[in-house]
């Protein structure tokens, strides 16, 4: 079965082009810094090129600070360009769009919002087909082969609303050889079927949402169980703090692979078997690190990180705010490898909800449920706070346009008080809170989810 599942894997890939773009990538990792950099140079202006000719939110942008004058770009002025952030997105979202996309393959994506601000961006499917070949690379990294039998510890709204999954996402995964685990309902007795499901099926690699993985250990490690130890753990769609590392490893006696991306540009930065910081997708995306006043930030001075997508003509992504700090190493990586390290990813802080049972909901449950699942654009900022185990309060800041959110959303936030109940116990009291802005902490970091109770009192 493994055998045939890779024929179908190769077919696959080599009919959408994709075997040509993983061995472009595979060469281009070993590549001298300054051959990576001449390529990020020459995908950054034929981006700005095209963006000039199509998109006319750039051609006026462009024009004002001289990057692109009689169809010569000038990257000399990149780092005069303003910062492209979520609310100049959905300010002028039909300016940013390239004017030839109906000659073009895209598709929508919405984030859940991790940065508490939900937002809708057009992708390319080029740029996706790019996405696929790096994270191939990536799995290489990991020592995942196609057809390696795999379990994911994810959400999965559709089987906590409806019972299961459509028929298509259970065929992919059976492909895939691939076992989920709902990260979205995470009760002790949940969390005790699922180490009897790792070790009776033995996967070879495990990926998670890093507070699921971290609360999993901590469990298996309070009841004293053993769990299976896979050849590797790859953590996503979180920050992995050096204490959630060393938890995950000490329970599943392996190494933890650590990724960075988001839902609007994807696979930004990956860890390698050398486990010395994250490498930038470097032939992808063009990264910078900034200090406040927009200067770049020298190695080991913490920045904000600011990203330019590459083949994402469908909408360009110039200098884009992805709402994370960041800290570059300024090292080579002992892996040989010359895409460029990331120390260090911070600034979006999320924590776990504890139910009185001693049950853990991830925070990217309540991120994707108000962000994508309930909100079709009235919703601009959120923040779910867990002041009790009985109480939960979600701050909204609305869009304009909505002048009484209770009155003309009174379903949606019905329903997003019963989905929250649904994971948080009946009982639990879920309060709406309407505001102009919600502010960050002392620290300067911003709380998209934040429980008030420690694990201790759950």
């Amino acid at each position: 079965m493994i055998a045939f599942r890779r024929v179908l894997h190769a077919f696959y890939k080599k009919s959408k082009g994709l075997s040509l773009l993983t061995a472009e990538l595979r060469r281009q990792q070993w590549l001298p810094p300054e051959s990576i950099q001449e390529i990020q140079e020459q995908r950054l202006t034929h981006l700005l090129a095209y963006a000039a000719d199509y998109c006319p939110y750039y051609q006026d942008l462009f024009f004002q600070v001289g990057l692109v004058r009689d169809g010569s770009v000038c990257l000399e002025r990149f780092s005069d360009l303003p910062l492209l952030d979520k609310p100049l997105i959905r300010e002028h979202f039909d300016r940013l769009k390239s004017t030839d996309l109906a000659s073009r393959r895209w598709f929508f994506k919405t984030t859940g919002g991790s940065t508490g601000q939900p937002l809708k961006v057009i992708h390319d499917a080029e740029r996706a087909r790019w996405i696929e070949a790096v994270r191939d690379i990536h799995n290489e990294w990991c020592s995942i082969v196609f057809g390696d039998s795999k379990l994911r510890l994810w959400g999965s709204e559709r089987d906590l609303f409806f019972g299961r999954e459509p028929a298509l996402v259970r065929l992919n995964r059976y492909l895939t050889n691939t076992t989920w685990l709902n990260a979205f309902r995470m009760t002790p007795e949940r969390m005790r079927e699922y180490v009897d499901i790792i070790n009776s099926g033995r996967p070879r690699h495990i990926k998670g949402y890093a507070h699921c993985l971290f609360e999993f250990c901590r469990y298996v490690s309070d009841m004293g169980l053993n769990v299976h130890s896979p050849t590797s753990i790859i953590s996503a769609a979180g920050t992995l703090t050096p204490l959630m590392r060393k938890e995950i490893e000490t329970v599943f006696q392996t190494k933890v692979f650590d990724s960075y991306g988001s839902r609007e540009i994807q696979a930004m930065a990956f860890e390698c078997e050398a486990h010395q910081g994250l490498h930038v997708t470097a032939p992808l995306v063009y990264c910078e690190i900034l200090r406040p006043d927009g200067t770049t930030a020298q190695p080991g001075e913490l920045g904000e990180i600011v990203l330019t997508p590459f083949f994402n003509y469908a909408m360009p992504l110039v200098r884009y705010r992805i709402g994370d700090m960041g800290i570059w190493t300024g090292k080579p990586c002992s892996c040989g490898r010359s895409w460029p390290l990331l120390a260090e990813v911070s600034g979006r802080v999320t924590e776990c909800f504890y139910r009185k049972d001693g049950g853990v909901v991830p925070p990217e449950y309540f991120i994707h449920l108000v962000g994508v699942v309930l909100n079709d654009g009235w919703i601009e900022k959120f923040q779910v706070i867990q002041n009790s185990h009985d109480l939960i309060t979600v701050k909204l800041v609305c869009d304009d346009t909505v002048s009484n959110p209770a009155g003309e959303y009174a379903n949606r936030l019905s329903e997003l008080r019963d989905k929250i109940k649904l994971v948080m116990e009946s009982d639990c009291s879920v309060d709406f809170a309407f505001v102009e802005e919600i502010p960050e902490s002392v620290s300067g970091k911003y709380f998209y989810t934040q429980s008030l109770i420690t694990r201790a009192s759950a």
